[in-house]
């Protein structure tokens, strides 16, 4: 499953599932929050730039999206989600917050902003162990950042055994 709320860039992510030929890959055109409601995103003309915005943000040009919480869209789908990748451009924890009775499923969660106290705190409070930093070619988790940027993953203390089977170390 995947979760894009800005209609064109929902667009390039349907296309990019397709021209990869992930047939397995469910896109859809929501956000992800804590509450299963409305709620307003910056419509910028980089996608990049786009994120949830309060009530005193002001920003030029803005849309409401429908905002789903994980737990509604894997009881929807009925799906038990392994892996999270969680990029929201500072929203994060509120993602994090509406896993519900689903936020002790993923083996691993990657998460930009990791390093931030509120992100670190539901992961100790989750029972996931991090941050840790994947050195890809080297097949490494280790607790040191690399020189690029990259987000930190989390990871729950019964899956180093099958990163280990996997050809991955992990420092600890």
């Amino acid at each position: 499953m995947s979760i894009e709320p800005h209609p064109v860039t929902f667009t390039l992510l349907k296309q990019n599932a397709r021209l990869n030929g992930r047939d397995n890959v469910t896109c859809l055109n929501i956000a992800s929050s804590q509450h299963d409601s409305e709620m307003r995103l910056s419509d910028e003309r980089e996608s990049s730039l786009n994120r949830v915005i309060g009530e005193n943000d002001s920003v030029d040009k803005r849309l409401h999206v429908t905002s789903r919480r994980l737990e509604t869209v894997c009881r929807e789908l009925s799906i038990i989600p392994d892996l999270i990748k969680i990029d929201v451009e500072g929203h994060e924890r509120a993602v994090l917050d509406g896993l519900g009775e689903f936020k002790n499923s993923p083996k691993m969660i990657f998460v930009e902003g990791g390093d931030r106290p509120e992100i670190q705190k539901w992961m100790r409070e989750s029972e996931y162990l991090g941050p840790w930093f994947s050195h890809f070619k080297a097949r490494v988790l280790s607790r040191s950042h690399q020189k690029r940027a990259e987000d930190p993953v989390f990871i729950r203390e019964d899956f180093f055994s099958q990163l280990n089977d996997c050809g991955f170390s992990c420092t600890r």
